[in-house]
């Protein structure tokens, strides 16, 4: 089931980001986003989301907490491709490029094939890490600043690897918390 769903929320993924309205907005570099170097070694951290999730999912003590942070995740992926459609965003990618051939640089021009450009603002990559840290919020202190730590190095990590702007980052963990909080906490589920 949970292959089922996955393979599901990565097709929609894909769809959302080549499917849109109109043309994919650009948005402006504010002043933080222009004094922050390009870092391809932090592709490896960018990439520390897909077992996070894994992780995160199998590693908590309670059913109640495991299918709430699962609803949101869901919640999250769905409100996210809706903006995506409706209001695409895009980073300009062409204005960034690695010379040399060590792993790190490769690392990055194969996130750069894979990824779709267009599915930026929120950023969800920022959302999947902190939905399922909010969850250890609720069930496990130590594990929650483990995971709010992971949550914040791999969301600066979205800015060092110019996949996201800021304010993608700032959505995406306001996203999150706005869910947790707010709609999370009043499902009821045993």
């Amino acid at each position: 089931m949970i292959l089922i769903l996955g393979s599901l929320l990565m097709i929609g993924y894909f769809i959302s980001g080549t499917f849109h309205l109109g043309e994919a907005h650009i948005l402006d570099f504010t002043s933080i986003e222009q004094s922050i170097e390009l870092s391809p070694w932090t592709t490896w951290v960018y990439f520390l989301l897909y077992p996070y999730i894994i992780w995160g999912i199998w590693n908590y003590k309670t059913t109640k907490v495991l299918n709430r942070v699962a609803y949101l995740y869901i919640l999250g992926q769905v409100v996210a491709y809706s903006i995506f459609f409706f209001y695409p965003t895009t980073y300009p990618e062409e204005m960034f490029s690695v010379t040399g051939n060590g792993v790190n640089e490769w690392a990055w021009m194969f996130l750069k094939q894979v990824d779709v450009p267009t599915n930026c603002l929120p950023s969800l990559h920022v959302y999947n890490c902190f939905i399922i840290s909010w969850g250890y919020f609720d069930e496990n202190g130590k594990r929650f600043l483990g995971t709010f730590l992971l949550s914040v190095a791999i969301s600066i990590s979205t800015l060092t690897t110019k996949q996201h702007y800021l304010a993608d980052v700032i959505a995406g963990f306001a996203m999150a918390t706005f869910f947790y909080f707010a709609i999370g906490r009043k499902i009821k589920l045993t």
